[in-house]
């Protein structure tokens, strides 16, 4: 029997890791070891570790790395929190693979520790671009300490290659995120109204919008001109709100939502965590997806809906034609805004393409990962191009 320790340290990676964990589960000589860390165990971002236990799951270890406050310093002590716990973790619970997402930092703690206690790494969503975010570079840095990879398209795939990965260990399985989107029953109009405690407008925006991590003053400027256009768009359009990821300079943006609401009161809905359930229903139900969020380069497109992208948070990820990108200008984001909510716009999104893949990759990682455990693996060497 091999142990896979799978670790989530936010609502959102937990979402897209939900159908990888399914699948290993589902294997008979794999053991889950299932760790929550980060914001599942914060009160402020909803105390999401209820969610995780509510979906059924059996959780080896909740380590709180005590996530409190915005700034660079923050940041810091937090992620030397996650790697003094996450190495004595690995000391007392030593898997035999350890699967990991994405991009954050509390992540990054997470994949020292286990690279240092000789613990190989398998990695999703490695290859990708995204300029605006320090998240670029610890990408990249999970790519180099990681012996598996699972990108989400082929160019991502060939991107991680580039990086020195040996081929046989990168495997373009698509976005785990759209495996929620094809497997799960979606709630209906109603039943979201019921939930949300609110009805749908004639016209409905899904926000989400984070930090630019690089740069407090962008993150100030792009937060205040999209919501200054935003409140331009007449009456008959409500906003749906997610709130930020725990990153450097979220407080920021939390101020300008807030007083956002003040003033768009009876059109404005804020949500501090909605799950992937009730998230990706609203989705299917809003008109448009807008802020700066990867959701709306991935997952949005699969479901064939309109997508406003702003700022410089995800320049450099590979889009479709559904996701429409501005600088951080009020009046260029206004313009893309009524673009967008046109019926001319609305009429052609059905006919186009998806590219993060086909809703299947949790069984394929699974299996590949089990392919792995089963026959041996090497010590890496550089691959040259």
């Amino acid at each position: 029997m091999k142990t896979v320790c799978v670790v989530t340290g936010t609502r959102a990676d937990y979402g897209l890791l939900y159908w990888p964990i399914k699948a290993l589960l589902d294997l008979k000589d794999i053991r889950v070891s299932l760790v929550a860390t980060g914001t599942h165990m914060s009160e402020k971002h909803g105390y999401t570790v209820n969610a995780i236990k509510k979906d059924g799951f059996q959780l080896d270890a909740e380590i709180d790395i005590e996530i409190h406050g915005d700034r660079p310093g923050d940041i810091v002590r937090v992620m030397a929190v996650a790697l003094n716990k996450f190495s004595t973790y690995f000391e007392k619970n030593r898997p035999d693979l350890l699967l990991i997402l994405g991009d954050r930092y509390e992540i990054f703690s997470v994949a020292q520790a286990a690279m240092v206690h000789n613990i190989p790494i398998a990695h999703i969503h490695g290859g990708e671009i995204t300029e605006g975010a320090i998240d670029d570079s610890i990408r990249h840095a999970l790519t180099k300490m990681s012996y598996l990879h699972f990108s989400s398209t082929e160019e991502y795939r060939k991107r991680i290659i580039q990086m020195g990965e040996e081929p046989g260990r990168v495997f373009c399985t698509g976005a785990p995120g759209l495996d929620n989107i094809k497997k799960l029953t979606l709630l209906s109009k109603s039943e979201m109204e019921k939930e949300l405690g609110c009805a749908f407008n004639e016209k409905n925006i899904l926000v989400t919008f984070h930090p630019v991590t690089i740069s407090e003053e962008q993150t100030i400027k792009e937060t205040t001109n999209f919501f200054s256009a935003l409140s331009k768009l007449p009456a008959n359009i409500s906003f749906y709100i997610t709130m930020p990821n725990a990153d450097t300079y979220s407080e920021n943006i939390l101020t300008i939502i807030n007083e956002f609401k003040k003033q768009n009161l009876n059109r404005t809905h804020i949500f501090t965590s909605l799950g992937q359930l009730k998230y990706l229903s609203l989705m299917k139900h809003v008109d448009v997806v807008a802020g700066n969020s990867s959701s709306g380069i991935i997952e949005a497109p699969f479901m064939k809906k309109a997508v406003l992208d702003v700022g410089a948070r995800q320049k450099g990820r590979i889009t479709s034609t559904h996701v429409v990108h501005v600088q951080g200008v009020t009046q260029d984001i206004y313009q893309a805004l009524v673009k967008i909510l046109s019926d001319d716009f609305q009429k052609k999104l059905d006919s186009l393409p998806s590219i993060y893949g086909d809703g299947e990759a949790g069984p394929v990682i699974a299996g590949k990962i089990h392919d792995a455990l089963m026959t041996g693996m090497k010590t890496k060497s550089f691959f040259n191009l």
